[in-house]
């Protein structure tokens, strides 16, 4: 087995990842972890973790037992790493402390000229229609949308649909479905652990 097969863990169900990916990268285990981690969840948007997931994960040592020493020592040089050299990275966020940390990442792509401006455009006609059947306005999406970021544009609608199918059953219905569309979506973008879906344990 190759060093980025190995790095990978590719053959333990882990991910399939094309190997050339790995090859461009320094032979350093860790780094590999995190660029296939991260390209694991790029149609989703982001991902979140337990610390203690993310140990297990990176097979951390116990250099590694302060949350300081993984922050120094691999979150801001491999992301800072990736960004500058990658068309893939990401950025990351913790909630609360301990072993029970939540380790939200958010997950950047660079896309071709013109790319983003059509799905931004596809996902508003699709959002658009949407609220519509569900009895709100456009309103909903004016002041929301041009906040949303290239890479949440599925993770938008996904939400967008399970709302509206949300206040389609609600009974009493909502008075103003309208504001509590936005509302809820407004909760969604300025929490990214509402965002994204949390990797297993197991």
């Amino acid at each position: 087995m190759c060093e980025v097969s190995k790095y990978l863990r590719i053959g333990q169900n882990y991910c399939k990842v094309k190997l050339i990916a790995g090859y461009e990268f320094p032979p350093y285990a860790k780094s590999v972890r995190l660029y296939w981690l991260i390209c694991s969840w790029r149609h989703k948007g982001g991902f979140a973790m337990k610390l203690s997931t993310f140990r297990r994960i990176l097979s951390l040592e116990k250099s590694y037992s302060r949350y300081d020493n993984i922050v120094g020592r691999i979150l801001n040089p491999s992301g800072q790493e990736l960004r500058e050299r990658f068309p893939i990275w990401f950025l990351y966020k913790a909630y609360g402390s301990g072993e029970d940390r939540l380790l939200v990442f958010k997950i950047r792509t660079r896309v071709a000229p013109g790319q983003e401006e059509q799905e931004r455009r596809s996902v508003w006609d699709v959002c658009f229609h949407l609220l519509q059947s569900a009895g709100a306005s456009q309103s909903a999406l004016d002041e929301i949308f041009p906040q949303v970021e290239y890479e949440d544009l599925k993770p938008f609608l996904n939400k967008v649909i399970s709302l509206c199918n949300y206040t389609k059953e609600l009974r009493p219905a909502p008075r103003n479905v309208t504001s509590y569309i936005r509302t809820s979506m407004q909760a969604w973008l300025d929490d990214w652990r509402l965002r994204y879906d949390v990797v297993s344990d197991e």
